[in-house]
């Protein structure tokens, strides 16, 4: 390489130099990686196909109906589906075993006696649900608690882009100062000395770091307000942001979907348990129960970790998105892709290299949380204690 020296400084050649550019346009491009692409949407079709084969398997267990006599008590009954096979395990239970009254058996003699199971819900009859419903099932009752987050998000979000842009530097320092008074505030509010002193060092901590990194400080604000501006000057990302957004929240919606799912995968089986005594006398005890099957929860695990890849790859396709507009902005104003491009490139040429990118993101995550795991749980509980 053709190096001249001129003092201290090393004056290197152009070959040697990364260029200043960002190659956009598709005739500059090439697909890379293609193995990890190709691996990740094999994985994803395994999550989208076991995903629907859990569906397909998915039955209630219970049926709930309401209380004929009114008010807000309901009834519930084993489900249809299951009926037949309660019966089947219950015939087959040894007489010479111990049977558990509170089992399947026990529920089904109950609805054959007509005393059909019930449970009371609270006395207030503006209740919107009948049963055992979860969590989730109180966005489908309520979806303007969805719709309300989601705004709160996005005007908070563009708030805060307006913000940055015209009060960068006193947000940076503002935020410090924030810092500082809530350890003050926890200094005064406690309830020992020991506690007072921590806060107290804590909060000088703050202080001392802001004064001696006050440059460090004034170099972040000074890269906030330049990306703020930069997102004035390219508006349209913001609806190119909108894709991995909309990704992730089908995404998620699959996920949530087809878990609940998994939980409906179950079959009917006699549970025996026997144990001998001290004269080499067997007793053993049978019930029916409701036993979930192997394959549901392998496919459960495959779900989770096709999932965690799925989010981290979103957010590198957000990534790339960002810096494919950004980045030709700052460096070729001139020559800049439109959102549409730049979303092209982030899902297609860049996809292997993000799906790597992603699952090692994954893997170390992973690593994180689990060399982490137990250094939280003591500091956590020795932070709550004291």
């Amino acid at each position: 390489n053709d190096k001249n020296r001129m003092g201290n400084n090393t004056l290197v050649s152009e070959e040697d130099i990364v260029p200043a550019t960002v190659k956009w346009e598709r005739k500059d491009r090439a697909f890379t990686n293609k193995a990890w692409a190709i691996t990740y949407i094999i994985a994803y079709l395994s999550f989208i196909s076991t995903g629907i084969y859990l569906s397909t398997q998915a039955h209630p267990k219970y049926e709930y109906t309401p209380d004929p006599t009114g008010g807000d008590a309901y009834t519930y009954t084993i489900s249809q589906h299951f009926r037949d096979d309660v019966k089947k395990c219950c015939d087959g239970i040894l007489q010479s075993d111990t049977h558990l009254g509170f089992d399947l058996c026990s529920t089904l003699q109950k609805e054959e006696g007509q005393k059909q199971g019930t449970r009371q819900l609270m006395d207030d009859s503006s209740s919107k649900f009948n049963g055992d419903e979860g969590v989730f099932d109180t966005f489908l009752e309520a979806p303007e608690i969805i719709v309300g987050l989601l705004a709160l998000g996005l005007v908070v979000a563009v708030l805060w882009v307006v913000l940055l842009q015209f009060f960068a530097k006193p947000i940076v320092f503002l935020t410090e100062g924030i810092k500082i008074g809530i350890f003050i505030y926890m200094a005064v509010q406690a309830d020992n000395l020991w506690t007072t002193i921590i806060c107290t060092m804590i909060c000088l901590g703050i202080l001392v770091y802001a004064i001696y990194y006050r440059h460090s400080l004034l170099l972040a604000s000074d890269i906030l307000s330049y990306s703020s501006r930069a997102l004035q000057r390219n508006k349209m990302i913001f609806m190119g942001l909108s894709v991995p957004v909309l990704l992730y929240i089908f995404n998620a919606w699959l996920f949530v979907l087809f878990f609940s799912k998994s939980f409906q995968n179950a079959a009917v089986e006699n549970v025996r348990t026997c144990v001998s005594d001290t004269n080499a006398e067997e007793t053993c005890i049978s019930s029916c129960q409701f036993v979930y099957p192997a394959y549901a929860s392998r496919i459960t695990i495959l779900h989770s970790v096709v999932y965690l890849w799925t989010l981290l790859i979103l957010t590198k396709v957000r990534l790339a998105i960002i810096s494919f507009v950004i980045g030709s902005w700052h460096f070729h104003p001139t020559n800049t892709p439109g959102i549409v491009r730049a979303v092209i490139n982030s899902v297609t040429t860049s996809s292997g290299a993000i799906s790597a990118a992603g699952l090692i993101s994954a893997i170390a995550d992973w690593v994180n949380r689990v060399l982490m795991e137990s250094w939280w749980k003591s500091w956590l509980g020795c932070f709550c204690c004291v």
